[in-house]
């Protein structure tokens, strides 16, 4: 008796040592929502980070666009969303995160390749390879579109920067899309990024949750983390390892 009641007394503190690592942040649960844009700028190696500084905090990660990613959010699916600021976010708390800029992807043989610099207006007469309708991008230039009075003539619409990257390459259009998380690709495919002039074409990502009162420990020390790692990593740039099927 006095065997089993030591026992039952070890598993009692190893169960308060854990509650009290739980309430702490030391470990825990965390599921995350991010736009692909996002993911290749900045999240992933932040996230590489993170989790190598706490092991014991397992996160569970899911890419969408950035409604979706709000979606997902107000309907308590996830914890926190990275998201692309632009889409309509009300109700949410939104903290600023980091950001990126757009760029018009040419062939490297094209016209306008040598161009220092382009407007949107510029790239309207050309064949556009796109993402699909329900991306960020896609609806920042439909709209911009709209608002000059001219209509997009997208040839082809597509999944991915990386099969974006690919069709821009082989002459079936040219694109807009966020330099730094293309770069690499761009001078694998032998593209030349030109610098689209235009006051909107620097993009915001921001984190949203439903509020910071109702936080769990492990969810706010994963956003102070973010928060927090956002000036270092712009001087060291973006992740050199752009994912396989990023949208946005």
């Amino acid at each position: 008796m006095m065997n089993y009641a030591r026992d039952v007394l070890r598993l009692g503190e190893r169960l308060q040592v854990n509650l009290e690592e739980h309430r702490s942040g030391i470990r825990g649960y965390v599921r995350v929502c991010a736009s692909s844009s996002v993911l290749v700028q900045r999240l992933a190696q932040d996230l590489s980070r993170f989790v190598a500084a706490h092991p014991d905090i397992k996160l569970n990660l899911e890419e969408r666009p950035s409604a979706s990613t709000i979606d997902v959010v107000v309907n308590k699916q996830a914890d926190i969303g990275i998201i692309v600021r632009g889409a309509e976010v009300e109700g949410l708390t939104v903290i600023d995160y980091a950001g990126d800029q757009l760029a018009v992807a040419v062939p490297a043989n094209h016209r306008l390749a040598e161009r220092p610099e382009l407007t949107f207006n510029d790239i309207l007469d050309e064949d556009l390879v796109s993402l699909e309708n329900d991306t960020a991008v896609y609806y920042l230039l439909s709209s911009r579109a709209r608002e000059l009075g001219r209509m997009m003539k997208v040839r082809v619409q597509v999944r991915s920067f990386e099969v974006m990257c690919l069709m821009i390459s082989h002459g079936l259009g040219v694109g807009i899309l966020p330099e730094r998380a293309v770069q690499p690709l761009a001078d694998a495919m032998g593209i030349r990024l030109v610098r689209l002039a235009e006051p909107w074409a620097r993009r915001d990502y921001a984190i949203c949750l439903l509020s910071m009162d109702q936080l769990e420990a492990p969810t706010r020390r994963l956003i102070d983390f973010l928060t927090g790692s956002h000036a270092s990593a712009d001087e060291k740039g973006p992740s050199q390892h752009p994912l396989a099927t990023p949208r946005e």
